[in-house]
């Protein structure tokens, strides 16, 4: 009987793998949405995602990626509107205002000194992109980050929350990490899981954050940082938004 069962399971699976395309198997049966380790998915906005993908990693390392073009979780479910529980959470920064405080402008000039490295054909494995210009700091995009980083919420906030007066579509990065530094390098490191040329992640990887970061089309960043307990840890919570939005379906990054 027990050979019976694990043969008929066994088959099961393969059915399974067959029917499914690969991203859905990945997500269904190999990577669950929760794990002990890094995750990470970018959302497409169009029921599939572009780059996506999860990977196993450090126990203190979490990544979510987002365009806001489509109002769901990274489960696939649709937003599910939680409130905060994050009394007792320190605020460590301020992202939202008119002025740029240091950490921010830290924040900023990591990701322009990145996508410069990409423009100028400095980053192995990935082509020169003469079309990828400095990001801009964003009031209004900072306000609505920092918003969210305040909730300490592991998730992403709904892409209505997250419009501005000039932009209907906001891209956001998410990252729970031990400072804010290694948060925005470990996004840009995923270049080594991204084929510019196939246009995708390799197998079972992630890259959503790497590409939305140097998204040509996008012009503007505004980030929130906060203090959060998540699974026994305290870490850095940064969020950054980006108008317009990037990982948009068949699209290039540059």
């Amino acid at each position: 009987m027990n050979t019976y069962v694990a043969i008929s399971a066994l088959v099961t699976g393969i059915l399974l793998a067959v029917t499914l395309s690969e991203a859905q198997y990945n997500r269904r049966y190999i990577y669950p949405r929760y794990s002990y380790g890094h995750q990470s998915w970018p959302d497409s906005g169009q029921g599939f995602w572009s780059y996506g993908g999860d990977i196993w990693g450090d126990s203190n390392r979490y990544s979510w990626s987002d365009n806001g073009r489509r109002d769901i979780s990274h489960d696939g479910r649709e937003d599910s509107g939680r409130d905060s529980d994050a009394s007792g959470d320190e605020v460590v920064s301020v992202g939202g205002g008119d002025k740029i405080n240091g950490t921010m402008q830290i924040v900023l000039d990591l990701h322009n000194e990145y996508r410069r490295q990409v423009a100028t054909g400095k980053v192995s494995g990935q082509p020169a992109g003469s079309n990828i210009h400095d990001l801009k700091w964003n009031s209004e995009l900072a306000k609505k980050a920092q918003e969210w980083a305040n909730k300490c919420i592991p998730d992403h906030d709904s892409k209505t929350a997250r419009r501005t007066s000039q932009f209907r579509y906001v891209g956001q990065n998410i990252a729970y990490n031990s400072d804010v530094q290694k948060g925005i390098k470990e996004w840009f490191d995923e270049h080594v899981n991204f084929n510019y040329y196939a246009n995708k992640c390799a197998y079972g990887k992630v890259c959503g954050h790497y590409t939305q970061l140097v998204w040509a089309k996008t012009t503007d960043l505004g980030c929130g940082i906060n203090m959060c307990d998540y699974k026994g840890f305290k870490l850095v919570n940064l969020v950054c938004n980006y108008g317009t939005a990037g990982n948009f379906n068949n699209e290039r990054p540059y």
